[in-house]
């Protein structure tokens, strides 16, 4: 059920990677992996892909009340189905330089 967003401001962005430096949002700030409705067989990795310009996928599943994700500082969090996909669009992207808002 955890899978990565792979597309342009993402983490996961191109063959090549990106470096630490290029999480200019802050790690604490960017989602690296989310708890995604469909599992996905270990023999057929799979990711989100993310386009700023098309609905977020389905996320979550596992628990009624929303879902975990872990951020590129290492840290956990559990988030409420109610976010506002907005606040997901701005955790995804990297370097878009916008403030996270929760309470938004």
């Amino acid at each position: 059920h955890y899978l990565v967003f792979v597309g342009k401001g993402t983490v996961f962005e191109g063959k090549k990677g990106i470096s630490i430096a290029d999480i200019t949002d802050g790690t604490s700030n960017t989602l690296m992996i989310v708890e995604a409705a469909g599992a996905v067989p270990w023999t057929k990795p799979e990711e989100l892909p993310y386009d700023v310009d098309k609905p977020l996928p389905r996320l979550g599943g596992l628990f009624p009340d929303g879902f975990n994700t872990a951020f590129c500082d290492g840290s956990v969090r559990f988030i409420a189905n109610t976010i506002k996909a907005k606040t997901m669009h701005n955790l995804i992207r990297r370097n878009d330089g916008n403030v996270i808002d929760f309470d938004e």
